[in-house]
């Protein structure tokens, strides 16, 4: 037989077998053996001696196969098993967890309208008082983004940024948190809120003075949690419903970077509303990701009064 013929007639022979086992219909399980879910494709596994499979199948949330294309079919029931074929279509991995994270309080931030961000104290002052025209009705100022480092490395400690704010507006509390959470700049009525009168000391905390012993304005480390939850304890920063949008782009977001798990670093920085939200929203809906939430208790001791200053 001529080679040209024979190379054709097996091309032909190849074809008819690839069809075959495309259009058949796959019914071979069972009721009680049929996955809710078969997928197709470049699947990586973790496993050393198997990195890599074509399909999996997936049954009362758990898996029940892992292995080639073929040996899926025993799983697939026609009106049962939904079948999703990714074949060629990139990587299939396993959900991945993200280690610390706060992509909740990150949301809550954007949906509400409270992130700002600015490099130094002409830009902190100009978004502030945007902030206060744009919500004119809101009882307490919340907002986070300013840059801590750069040109406010040295700025924050010595800016009378209390002045400043109080300008903006001195009858509502105003809280202007840092980018990496451990700095915030008060007005005076925050820090009548928070209760820190000027012989006020905190184990732990920090605060920027002037030369005759007077608030400038920054609070740092335990002082910035201390004031959030006594300012908390007479308003919300957050509304229920507004948390649950933040929760829903937070799991848009998740999702887009692959991960389904995470470490929540201090769910309750805008106090238990964040997790009534989050109870409610798997309720009526269904949380996509799984969260494992971290519930920060302040534990303080008595106030230190400095002796020298009072």
């Amino acid at each position: 037989m001529n080679f040209f013929k024979k190379k054709t007639l097996w091309a032909i022979a190849i074809a008819a077998l690839s069809m075959a086992f495309s259009f058949s219909p796959c019914s071979a399980a069972t009721p009680e053996t049929a996955a809710d879910l078969v997928v197709y494709g470049k699947i990586y596994t973790s496993n050393a001696k198997e990195r890599y499979a074509e399909a999996f199948a997936v049954k009362d949330g758990r898996y029940v196969y892992v292995g080639n294309k073929a040996g899926a079919s025993a799983f697939i029931k026609d009106g049962v098993t939904k079948v999703i074929d990714r074949t060629g279509k990139g990587l299939i991995t396993a959900g991945a967890t993200e280690g610390h994270g706060h992509y909740v309080l990150a949301s809550e931030l954007k949906v509400s309208g409270g992130y700002i961000h600015a490099a130094n104290v002409t830009e902190i002052i100009a978004k502030m008082k945007e902030h206060v025209q744009k919500f004119p009705n809101k009882e307490v100022y919340f907002v986070q983004g300013w840059e801590t480092g750069g040109e406010m490395r040295d700025a924050k400690f010595t800016c009378n940024m209390r002045k400043a704010l109080d300008e903006i507006c001195p009858d509502k509390a105003i809280i202007m948190v840092d980018n990496v959470g451990h700095n915030a700049f008060l007005n005076s009525k925050a820090f009548e809120m928070a209760g820190f009168t000027r012989g006020f000391a905190l184990e732990g905390g920090a605060f920027a003075k002037d030369a005759n012993g007077d608030f400038l304005g920054l609070v740092s480390d335990v002082a910035v949690n201390y004031a959030m939850e006594k300012i908390q304890e007479k308003h919300s920063l957050i509304d229920k419903d507004t948390a649950r949008k933040a929760i829903r782009d937070a799991a848009d977001f998740l999702h887009s970077n692959g991960y389904t798990n995470y470490f929540d670093a201090y769910t309750n920085f805008l106090g238990k509303v964040t997790y009534e939200a989050l109870h409610d929203e798997d309720v009526e809906n269904g949380l996509t990701f799984n969260i494992i939430s971290a519930y920060k208790i302040l534990i303080l001791p008595t106030p230190i009064f400095d002796e020298k200053i009072r």
